[in-house]
């Protein structure tokens, strides 16, 4: 009788520690969904004050969804002429520290506030004519 009860007692323990395991593969399951769902529900809004020919122009571009100071992603500036290939302008990283290309360095300022990133085209010409794209980096 004793050798049976500890039989019983080994396959409840058993039961318990299954459940236990399911339990904890639930939780990281909904954790691995929460960082996804965080990943696709991050938005750049991107946003344009009135252009004068001539002179500067701001873009801004304000993000929900993580923020700026996370050392996990970077923001930069692109444009595209018409008709023509990407132009990578710029990058702000986490720690506000920038890197410029080289054919606009004298010309371009990114900058940051809050939870939004800007960039700065002084001088502007019609070459400067181009869509303008704000986009996250994942280091």
């Amino acid at each position: 009788m004793f050798k049976c009860h500890i039989y019983v007692d080994i396959v409840i323990y058993s039961f318990y520690i299954i459940i236990i395991i399911i339990i904890i593969i639930i939780i990281i399951i909904i954790i691995i969904i929460i960082i996804i769902i965080s990943d696709v529900l991050s938005d750049i809004i991107l946003t344009q004050s009135p252009l004068q020919p001539g002179s500067s122009f701001t873009l801004t571009c304000t993000v929900s969804g993580y923020s700026l100071t996370d050392s996990s992603y970077a923001s930069n500036w692109i444009r595209q002429f018409p008709g023509k290939t990407m132009e990578w302008l710029g990058i702000i990283w986490s720690d506000a520290s920038t890197r410029y290309h080289d054919s606009v360095k004298d010309r371009i300022t990114i900058s940051r506030s809050g939870n939004s990133f800007s960039l700065q085209v002084r001088s502007l010409t019609t070459a400067d004519t181009a869509v303008y794209y704000c986009a996250r980096r994942s280091q």
